[in-house]
């Protein structure tokens, strides 16, 4: 907490996506470090430079607020290998150019049909990838916000176009818990030291 609130003031908010990758690690580490997410795991919990990543969390959709129980309209298409296939619009994506993210979709069943609610949802783990020719591997960006004092650290409107996921858990009230939980005290630390800072 001391190098947090020593560099906070000064890293462009970059202490955001952090407190983000550590939610995202405690989270695997909690459901269990196999795969595929053991890899994703090790980067996120790196100390080199050279393999670390960072971690978005896509939950907001079109609805918006925090009610994902009734707001999530992304669903996550089977695939022959166990995997999924994400398909939807995400509003409002937090650290956008992170190297992995978790977000939430409705496993969709043959008849193409899903689950309502929150009994639904599943907790996915998605890497953001390019192709060879450079473009986003399943994610088109629709536009990036107009922020007022945040404009360093790109939140953007994704379509979910085919992304390629794997279902980390069936979320349920304590993995959300969990993930906001991490911010709690992070944020509490850069708000305390950005006021002292400006004023």
């Amino acid at each position: 907490m001391c190098k947090l609130y020593i560099y906070s003031p000064s890293s462009g908010l970059y202490t955001c996506p952090l407190a983000m990758t550590d939610g995202a690690a405690k989270v695997i580490q909690s459901v269990g470090v196999s795969w595929p997410v053991d890899e994703a795991y090790s980067r996120l919990t790196t100390r080199q430079p050279e393999r670390f990543w960072t971690s978005g969390q896509w939950m907001t959709e079109r609805q918006g607020g925090s009610d994902v129980a009734r707001g999530t309209e992304t669903v996550a298409v089977p695939q022959t290998d166990g995997s999924y296939k994400l398909h939807g619009f995400k509003w409002f994506t937090s650290a956008t150019d992170a190297d992995m993210t978790l977000t939430l979709a409705r496993i969709q069943d043959r008849t193409g049909a899903t689950t309502p609610g929150s009994r639904g949802l599943s907790l996915f783990y998605a890497e953001v990838s390019r192709d060879e020719d450079g473009l986003l591997k399943g994610i088109e960006v629709q536009r990036l916000k107009d922020k007022l004092g945040t404009r360093q650290m790109p939140t953007a409107e994704l379509l979910l176009d085919g992304l390629p996921a794997h279902r980390v858990s069936y979320t349920s009230s304590f993995i959300m818990v969990l993930i906001n939980s991490r911010f709690l005290l992070p944020n509490a630390c850069r708000s305390k030291v950005i006021c002292f800072r400006y004023t």
